[in-house]
């Protein structure tokens, strides 16, 4: 129990040291824009999270549609890591159906291709400006 309350307490103090440093002394390139010059499906994620702590919802929503898409699916796994009980005693309530292995590859292959329609020049539109 005391690891869980340190993470929570760890994942709070990073999310208000995210709100408060400039994104340009944390973030991090992406390795595969950098090997290759293709968005990988979670470019702009980075950005995406500081412009959502700065209440930039419009804006994070252009970086990355697809992890703004995911952030219920994030939160859910989130309680249920620090509630295992609950999730245990009530698994319709908390997302049982959304932690199978069916659905992680649902996931998976939706975000390959995400990564590839992000690519195309139709959709160019789509990359993290």
């Amino acid at each position: 129990m005391k690891t869980k309350i340190f993470y929570f307490i760890l994942f709070g103090v990073t999310l208000i040291a995210l709100a408060i440093i400039p994104g340009k002394y944390w973030q991090l390139p992406c390795s595969l824009y950098q090997w290759t010059g293709w968005q990988c499906p979670f470019c702009g994620g980075q950005r995406m999270i500081q412009a959502l702590l700065h209440g930039e919802f419009m804006t994070a929503f252009k970086l990355n549609p697809l992890l703004i898409c995911s952030i219920p699916l994030m939160l859910l796994a989130l309680f249920r890591f620090f509630f295992p009980r609950l999730s245990e005693r009530h698994p319709r309530i908390t997302g049982e159906k959304f932690f199978t292995d069916k659905a992680l590859f649902i996931y998976l292959f939706i975000c390959f291709l995400w990564g590839i329609i992000r690519n195309m020049e139709k959709f160019y539109s789509f990359a993290p400006n």
